[in-house]
């Protein structure tokens, strides 16, 4: 396995996320903020699809408690406070932010 890559996701284009899976290579981490929280909805094909290929999404807990999306979220998205995400992301190798 490569390195260990955050794409930092904040809208709800889903390019960011399209380019993502587009890397077979990498350890990746999805960091949903902002609207892009929209895009870790249930209904989302794109984000089950991560899920299913072992990515690993977190999104910004605030963000999806402001937009009051937290029954519709994926259980398997990780929600953390600000703190926790700059925890995670000081764990990866690169940093993409789209």
């Amino acid at each position: 396995m490569g390195k260990k890559i955050v794409y930092f996701i904040s809208n709800e284009d889903k390019t960011g996320i399209e380019l993502a899976l587009e890397n077979k290579e990498d350890k990746l981490t999805l960091c949903l903020i902002q609207n892009a929280v929209y895009s870790g909805n249930k209904k989302e094909i794109i984000i089950s699809t991560a899920l299913d290929q072992g990515i690993n999404i977190i999104a910004c807990k605030n963000d999806v408690e402001i937009r009051g999306l937290n029954k519709y979220i994926y259980e398997q998205i990780k929600l953390l406070d600000y703190g926790e995400i700059i925890d995670e992301v000081l764990t990866n190798d690169s940093i993409i932010n789209i």
